[in-house]
């Protein structure tokens, strides 16, 4: 498609930048197309994620973020080994943030404050903590490091 020139014809580019990989949703997250090509709305959003995650490091955190397909994808553009990925996600202490075991209202009255945007924010840094093996998923653990940290 390069010698040929169709590149710009097809409205693809970074053609010569594409590193193979087994994936074709992986081949497309590599490309600046247009947005003339018909992805369904899960392709797009594997795209998307594929080529942010690109561009960050793969550690806990970004693998549990993007999950083991996104991750796999990128670890075969990055010619890491499949079985580092899959181990590295079999070794995540939760997969989602409904499994860590304290939830926004037992943090309001851990504070003892009203409701508010702060609830996400400690979330979240639980949620980090947990994957980064920093906090363990234990509820008396997590009340002591809301106490510590926000008050209480």
């Amino acid at each position: 498609m390069l010698e040929l020139g169709l590149d710009k014809y097809l409205e693809l580019h970074n053609l010569d930048k594409i590193v193979l990989c087994n994936d074709i949703i992986g081949i497309w997250s590599q490309i600046d197309a247009s947005s003339n090509y018909p992805f369904s709305k899960i392709e797009n959003d594997n795209i998307k994620k594929i080529s942010e995650m690109l561009n960050l490091g793969i550690d806990n955190y970004t693998v549990y973020k993007y999950g083991l397909y996104v991750s796999s994808v990128v670890a075969g553009i990055k010619k890491i080994s499949y079985k580092e990925i899959n181990d590295m996600y079999k070794k995540l202490p939760i997969y989602t943030r409904k499994e860590i075991k304290i939830n926004g209202e037992e943090i309001i009255k851990i504070l003892g404050k009203e409701p508010g945007n702060y609830i996400k924010e400690i979330m979240t840094a639980i949620e980090k903590k947990i994957i980064n093996l920093e906090l363990k998923n234990d509820k008396e653990a997590i009340i002591e490091y809301i106490k510590q940290h926000y008050g209480g």
